[in-house]
């Protein structure tokens, strides 16, 4: 929910009248995307309609777009993308932090990648390939650190029992206490009154420790190109001036029998929100209402994100996947924030881009 001390500037009636006039431009493009991904999965409705003499044969759709799909596929991914970070004065001094940075990005990416089963070049390259772009979208997620610890105080330093309290073992630092001398791995000092106290270097040390055991604190995605709208202004900052997301995620029938039993008349959309003690959170998104396997999920809700230069609103729609563009008088309004990012964290990544104001004819794939 929104902290009621941040006052954000649109109501969510102003919000939601952006988000329809928004989605509402990207009309005809999720349509051509929608007709091309049909022909790509060789879809029924892509069939050729020859006449009713020709209804019961047996339908073949040409797999040449497939087949050049894995072969320009094959081509953007050969080279994993990499990170370069330029010294802002060519000093060994700056080329070692602008190396050091170089590997938190490169390692993070790598990160992620395993992490979340993500592979940003090649689902980049779908896109690009068979809808005409894509969109690399990221948010912070340093919800996954831990709490900053509180200084440790003992009465009696407990001593490392490899290196006697030494931090040496065999002439080298201690791998058990890490040359603290310790067993608990901290470094204290004596304080006022008696007793010991951990150092802040110590302090410091353990906070770090502990964050990198968390993880690289970014998440990553690569929405489908038809869930995306933008707002592009003649503004001189960064990025589109306003991006809305619609998400469909599905919900398990299971959630609706928990609200039932307790009598809740709170809506929740994952197992985590009905029962704080099972770690399985909102879904990834689901198919739309045009996939082969969207009935073969008991309950979809829509989810839409409004994203500006400092402000994002969450909408949901819990009465099930609504169309783009079209009324949205079933939104809820779930929560608001300003966002540190100076811009919607989204960047676009075309295929082919004409210069033509119609979203329709701007954005051309490589098929």
């Amino acid at each position: 929910m929104t902290d009621p001390e941040i006052k954000l500037e649109l109501s969510a009636t102003q919000a939601i009248q952006i988000i329809e006039d928004v989605e509402k431009r990207w009309t005809q493009f999720r349509e051509k995307v929608a007709k091309r991904r049909a022909h790509f999965f060789h879809a029924p409705e892509a069939d050729v309609d020859l006449g009713d003499q020709w209804k019961e044969v047996i339908f073949y759709q040409t797999d040449i777009p497939r087949r050049l799909h894995s072969k320009l596929k094959a081509r953007l991914t050969e080279n994993h993308f990499v990170t370069r970070v330029k010294p802002i004065k060519d000093i060994p001094s700056q080329r070692q932090k602008a190396n050091d940075l170089e590997e938190v990005f490169n390692t993070g990416y790598d990160f992620i990648e395993e992490r979340e089963r993500l592979d940003i070049q090649g689902f980049l390259s779908d896109g690009q390939i068979i809808d005409g772009l894509s969109w690399l979208h990221w948010r912070k997620a340093d919800h996954i650190w831990p709490e900053v610890p509180d200084y440790a105080e003992t009465d009696e330093l407990p001593m490392c029992s490899m290196c006697e309290g030494t931090g040496r073992a065999a002439s080298k630092r201690c791998p058990e206490c890490l040359g603290t001398g310790t067993s608990d791995g901290i470094e204290y000092e004596e304080k006022d009154g008696g007793g010991y106290r951990q150092t802040d270097d110590s302090l410091q040390e353990q906070r770090k420790r502990e964050t990198a055991a968390a993880g690289f604190p970014w998440y990553v995605e690569i929405p489908p190109a038809s869930s995306v709208s933008m707002l592009e202004d003649k503004s001189l900052e960064n990025g589109a001036a306003i991006i809305v997301l619609r998400r469909v995620v599905p919900v398990l029938s299971y959630l609706e029998q928990v609200r039932k039993e307790k009598k809740d008349s709170e809506q929740v959309i994952s197992l985590n929100q009905a029962n704080k003690n099972i770690p399985v959170y909102g879904e990834v998104d689901g198919p739309g209402n045009d996939s082969v396997s969207a009935g073969d999920y008991s309950k979809r809700v829509s989810v839409v994100e409004l994203w500006t230069r400092n402000e994002f609103y969450e909408f949901c729609d819990y009465s099930g996947v609504g169309l783009p563009g079209t009324g949205a008088g079933n939104l809820t309004f779930v929560k608001g924030f300003k966002h540190p990012y100076k811009m919607p964290p989204f960047a676009l990544v075309p295929a082919v881009e004409i210069n033509d104001p119609d979203p329709h004819n701007r954005f051309m794939p490589v098929l």
